[in-house]
């Protein structure tokens, strides 16, 4: 019984290990701008499943700040299961669906195409980084390798209405912004 509990007791202790490895306390972008973490939640399904842990990132954690606001920030999930692109393309498409105006999706859906569609297959370990940098717009990474950009001034913090709009994937979101 005490090898048991010592086996799952190093189990989980590795387990913590990775997920503290998976949402550092810095992040830096490839043009050197450096990422402070301020905030981070488990993604958490039907109450049993976590599904990812999300960090909220800003180059100064103690500014005053909105997710929709245009000031420079990091999302980075960091997935704990599996969840394929067809998944993170078909919920953002209708989490964007659900969350903008008539107005701002005739001026914006076209803008995501590229985002949306680059979204790929994730494992256990992998990350997605996020990124809203003045002078680039929305960058997205998987594990470090660009995927896509989209610079558009007028779409790119309303591209966060996916995870924080008045519908969202999971509730657990809000909470990286209290």
């Amino acid at each position: 019984m005490r090898k048991l509990v010592s086996v799952l007791f190093i189990v989980l202790l590795m387990q913590v290990n990775a997920i503290l490895a998976a949402i550092p306390d810095q992040v830096q972008h490839k043009n050197g701008k450096i990422f402070s973490l301020c905030a981070k939640q488990t993604v958490t399904k039907a109450f049993f499943f976590d599904i990812v842990d999300v960090g909220l990132y800003y180059p100064d954690c103690t500014s005053n700040r909105s997710i929709f606001d245009e000031q420079n920030k990091l999302l980075r999930f960091s997935y704990l299961r599996e969840v394929t692109g067809k998944q993170f393309k078909e919920g953002a498409e209708e989490f964007l669906q659900k969350n903008l105006s008539q107005e701002q999706q005739q001026h914006c859906l076209a803008s995501y195409q590229e985002i949306n569609e680059s979204y790929l297959d994730v494992q256990e370990g992998d990350f997605y980084d996020l990124f809203q940098i003045d002078e680039i717009g929305l960058d997205l990474y998987l594990n470090g390798q660009s995927l896509a950009s989209l610079d558009s001034k007028s779409c790119e913090s309303l591209y966060f209405n996916i995870w924080f709009g008045e519908e969202s994937m999971s509730a657990d979101f809000s909470k990286l912004l209290k």
